[in-house]
């Protein structure tokens, strides 16, 4: 997906998405509340009594029990749990917006890139179109050997609807039939990977005949290819996977990540597990955070799409040497990107669907909750491969261990793990710290002031003080201006940019004057939301007034300016008071001082 999308078609998709169809799309139930307000129960936390007010206006929401707000592209990544360029892509295909790719500087190339924008949509449509038929053929046809295979895999209809799972008929042309029937080629449908080219007889046939398939999405939701289960013993591979193609690369699709990452960002924790039917089985259970790697093996791509996500991952490999392999190579990936690492054990050599099947949903909670730290999974395998009544024991099985260690960046996580491997070596913590030292090239390792130079707390600057009376009439000036050009434009000939404060609503208040005397205004909303966004943790009352509609009756408004407008002079006039007050106390050159007192005595005339 090209991440440089243009400011114009950024501002395009804003403008086309209605922030009341767009949430109502996604399942919020709003009710009018004023003129321009909604409200409902916040989507991003448990509640009886709504506290989630949309502004229509601003085109603005914020939950006043979660702290959650925004505009529509917030919306999208909070709810969606997918990153800003994804979130604009989402609501560029509702509201029918074409994202062009990133232009080219010559027109073979640019010609080159639309058609290779013309191939991938066409992928797409294709894969989207066979997924639904794939669907439709496993309800239709029960009784066909995929049928009553996947009737013995007991998957409820409702998970395997949300899944996607299909099934292609025992034939050999019968995909090729269906793709012809709604307009698409031949040569299309082996693009796609729906088809397979037979070297010899040098003839097409279904790739995924006779097999139950499961839908395999992108990151943005949408079908790109499929892996289909053999249903017959001596069906060869077990699971036969789409080819690469311009929109399916297995090395970066982590299969149900699409229906588990709202889960995986709500639980701060991501399930990962070996396939699909595992994966299926694991929701089932309830671990709707559960992901599988699709056909490949774990890599570094698949770590930065969780790391979107979450900070900790739960490895649900299977029990036989391969899957126990696959868990120490996963945990080498994870630990360089500050993942904390569980396993998750299935017992009697079993996989999370066997075990499922076998026992239920409780007996697959038992293991999840009794997942064990990476490092007591290591251990215990270097204790059985290494002799630890022999002191070389000991020391190979150490140097085994800190090949994890080391891959460790938190200081403190790191000398914890130092703490823990000396005890089971039973040797000091020095001596580990040493060889940990060695291995890195770093000799001064595990001295206490490197420890303490990363827990150094930085004071951060908080800016000018401002008292409660000013910032409150800040708030009312910036509600009533963000509705009332006129407002603005007569508030750019009273103040001076200098004489708001230097918080959020200040500065913001200061922009909207600005854009209603030197254009922009229709621009407003946009521009402060992206300032909300942005510094959010820093003032939550920017995102306050967003949302909420002015409280001052109308017939009141010309008063409320009128105070507002004389709190903030008054404190301003006040505050250049006290400056003058300090400044001449230490001044000795007498004309400054005759200067300032001068200005003093008129500011003075200006209080009364």
């Amino acid at each position: 997906m090209n991440r440089s999308i243009p400011d114009e078609i950024i501002h395009e998709v804003r403008s086309r998405s209605n922030i009341i169809e767009t949430l109502s799309g996604f399942g919020v139930h709003l009710k009018k509340s004023g003129s321009a307000s909604w409200k409902a129960c916040c989507p991003f936390h448990n509640e009886k009594t709504p506290s989630f007010t949309v502004n229509e206006t601003t085109q603005r929401y914020k939950c006043f029990g979660c702290g959650k707000g925004g505009d529509v592209f917030r919306f999208v990544m909070e709810h969606q749990s997918v990153d800003f360029p994804h979130a604009i892509h989402i609501l560029a295909e509702r509201c029918g917006v074409v994202i062009p790719e990133k232009s080219s500087f010559s027109p073979e190339e640019d010609a080159r890139n639309r058609e290779k924008r013309n191939k991938r949509e066409r992928l797409l449509e294709i894969s989207a179109e066979f997924a639904k038929w794939y669907s439709s053929l496993l309800w239709s046809n029960q009784n066909s050997p995929v049928g009553r295979y996947f009737q013995r895999r007991r998957i409820p209809r409702e998970v395997a609807e949300a899944f996607q799972i299909g099934a292609v008929p025992d034939g050999w042309d019968n995909s090729l039939k269906y793709g012809l029937s709604k307009g698409f080629t031949e040569e299309e449908m082996l693009d796609a990977g729906i088809l397979k080219l037979h070297e010899e007889k040098q003839s097409v046939y279904d790739r995924f005949r006779n097999r139950l398939v499961f839908t395999i999405w992108n990151e943005e939701g949408k079908p790109v290819g499929f892996s289909g289960r053999a249903i017959e013993p001596d069906q060869i591979p077990k699971y036969l996977n789409s080819p690469e193609t311009p929109i399916f690369h297995k090395g970066s699709i982590l299969y149900a990540l699409p229906l588990a990452r709202r889960q995986i960002h709500e639980k701060g924790f991501a399930i990962l597990c070996e396939g699909q039917i595992d994966t299926v089985a694991m929701h089932c259970a309830g671990f709707l955070n559960t992901v599988a790697t699709q056909g490949t093996a774990f890599g570094e791509e698949h770590a930065r799409m969780l790391k979107r996500y979450c900070d900790r991952v739960l490895l649900a490999m299977d029990s036989d040497n391969a899957g126990q392999e696959a868990i120490l190579k996963a945990i080498k990936i994870l630990l360089p990107l500050d993942f904390e690492v569980q396993i998750i054990r299935w017992p009697g050599g079993k996989d999370p669907d066997e075990l499922y099947q076998n026992e239920g949903a409780g007996h697959i909670a038992e293991q999840v909750a009794g997942a064990i730290d990476f490092f007591d999974f290591v251990w215990a395998r270097l204790e059985v491969q290494f002799d630890q009544s022999q002191p070389f024991g000991r020391q190979n099985a150490a140097a085994a261990a800190l090949e994890y260690l080391t891959l460790i960046s938190a200081p403190v996580a790191r000398e914890l793990y130092i703490r823990k491997l000396a005890q089971c070596v039973k040797v000091p913590e020095a001596v580990i710290a040493r060889q940990m030292g060695e291995v890195m090239g770093k000799s001064s390792f595990h001295q206490p002031s490197a420890i303490a130079a990363d827990m150094v707390i930085i004071q951060e600057e908080t800016g000018d003080d401002c008292p409660t009376e000013v910032a409150h009439a800040e708030e009312i000036l910036l509600s009533l201006t963000l509705a009332d050009l006129a407002l603005a434009q007569r508030l750019g000939e009273l103040f001076t940019p200098d004489m708001f404060s230097t918080t959020m609503v200040g500065q913001a208040l200061n922009i909207v004057i600005s854009l209603a005397g030197e254009g922009g205004w229709e621009k407003r909303f946009d521009i402060l939301s992206d300032m909300e966004d942005e510094r959010e943790q820093e003032d939550a009352r920017l995102g306050r007034i967003l949302v909420q509609e002015a409280a001052v009756p109308e017939e009141k408004i010309e008063k409320a300016v009128a105070d507002t407008v004389s709190v903030i002079k008054r404190f301003k006039l006040e505050k250049r008071l006290n400056e003058i007050k300090q400044k001449m106390q230490n001044l000795i050159d007498q004309e400054e001082r005759k200067s300032l007192l001068k200005e003093y005595l008129e500011l003075s005339q200006q209080k009364l």
